[in-house]
């Protein structure tokens, strides 16, 4: 498989959408309208802001199973599950019509040691993945 690293507000077209890290930032609570969420101890949240187009002709799932957060140690994490009630832009799932853009958070809780992350995003009966960095590489 061939990996791209992607640098922060790059965008890369994949196979079913084009994607691009607008900001990404790390916090221990996360409050929306209705919620709050504080990281179990020793963890943090790392929000990654995305932007995702469908380039495709049909609409859409957006498939978060395919993305995981990698850190500088080589940890794997999944997208956080008890944060959905607490952020309003979470992006899971979502269904993206054809050329729209849609702006939302993937949130992850790692330890606090965790450093240099990037989201990895491996699509399906692709040979390629992508590593979309934290920072401008």
């Amino acid at each position: 498989k061939e990996t791209n690293d992607v640098s922060l507000g790059s965008v890369a077209a994949l196979k079913t959408m084009k994607m691009k890290v607008n900001s990404v930032s790390e916090t221990s609570e996360i409050k929306s309208e209705y919620d709050k969420t504080v990281a179990p101890a020793g963890t943090k949240y790392v929000i990654f802001q995305v932007e995702v187009e469908n380039i495709t002709k049909e609409p859409f799932n957006v498939d978060t199973d395919g993305m995981v957060l990698v850190d500088s140690q080589g940890r794997s994490f999944n997208q956080a599950d008890d944060v959905y009630f607490s952020i309003d832009d979470l992006i899971a799932y979502d269904e993206i019509a054809p050329n729209i853009k849609k702006t939302g958070s993937l949130v992850f809780n790692v330890p606090t040691d965790a450093t240099n992350y990037c989201i990895l995003v491996t699509e399906e009966d692709s040979n390629e993945s992508y590593q979309f960095w934290e920072t401008a590489k």
